[in-house]
């Protein structure tokens, strides 16, 4: 979270399990604080793909969300159509 506070970023890809803390508290802290990433995109790319969990991921601030296992090809998509919508 530190390095969140400290630089800007055009894009966050988040993963759900952490070592240290859930992805979801990080993206709800990171939309609730003011701050140089507060409105920064975050993708969302986890091996969670249980009913519900894409909507807890776009609920905690995430603008997408994608499950594991994919194609590069997808996650670049992804990518250039969050970055084209900044």
């Amino acid at each position: 979270m530190a390095a969140l506070r400290g630089e800007i970023f055009g894009l966050i890809i988040m993963d759900w399990l952490l070592p240290e803390r859930s992805g979801l508290l990080i993206t709800r802290e990171l939309r609730q604080k003011p701050g140089p990433n507060q409105n920064t995109p975050v993708i969302f790319i986890t091996a969670r793909a249980m009913k519900g969990d894409r909507e807890k991921c776009l609920e905690a601030g995430a603008n997408l969300y994608l499950s594991k296992p994919f194609e590069p090809n997808e996650l670049l998509r992804i990518i250039g159509s969050v970055l084209r919508q900044k």
